[in-house]
């Protein structure tokens, strides 16, 4: 079942965001988690559950948060001609449950949020070494059009 999440799921999003980090931090070994990130992100994923301008999306079964996706809307900056885009972030099913469909539920569920808000396009970011994740974004119609570049500034 796709649904809103709200306060009761935080643990289940707690869990599948921290195995989306773990899994992010083997494909990027300079990756770095905060040591009190759960407490940070807990918080963020809070904000969001009465924000009008985003739609934290889950896929529940069993009675457990399987799947989780954030879109948001964005305002444009005053030297862009769009005025409002879309964003789509924190993407995550849990591994037992991949290749089911939930991702492409979560991504149709988001999508219809930011159409309802009148976007003219959405962004996402991926790692560039996460084929599985490029693979799938391609297929769900998403296409490259930035490459964002990182220099690491020491330890």
């Amino acid at each position: 079942m796709i649904r809103r999440a709200n306060t009761t799921d935080i643990q289940d999003l707690l869990s599948l965001w921290n195995e989306m980090m773990r899994s992010h931090k083997g494909m990027h070994p300079d990756f770095r988690i905060a040591e009190n990130a759960d407490v940070a992100i807990a918080s963020n994923f809070t904000t969001l559950f009465d924000d009008s301008s985003a739609a934290f999306i889950v896929a529940e079964e069993e009675d457990k948060v399987v799947g989780m996706l954030i879109a948001q809307v964005r305002h444009g900056l005053s030297y862009t001609a769009t005025e409002i885009s879309g964003y789509i972030r924190d993407v995550a099913v849990a591994k037992s449950f991949r290749g089911k469909g939930i991702g492409r539920e979560l991504v149709q569920a988001g999508v219809e949020f930011l159409k309802s808000k009148n976007v003219e396009y959405i962004d996402l970011i991926t790692g560039s070494s996460n084929n599985i994740s490029n693979d799938f974004w391609q297929k769900m119609g998403f296409k490259e059009t930035l490459k964002v570049r990182t220099l690491l500034m020491g330890s």
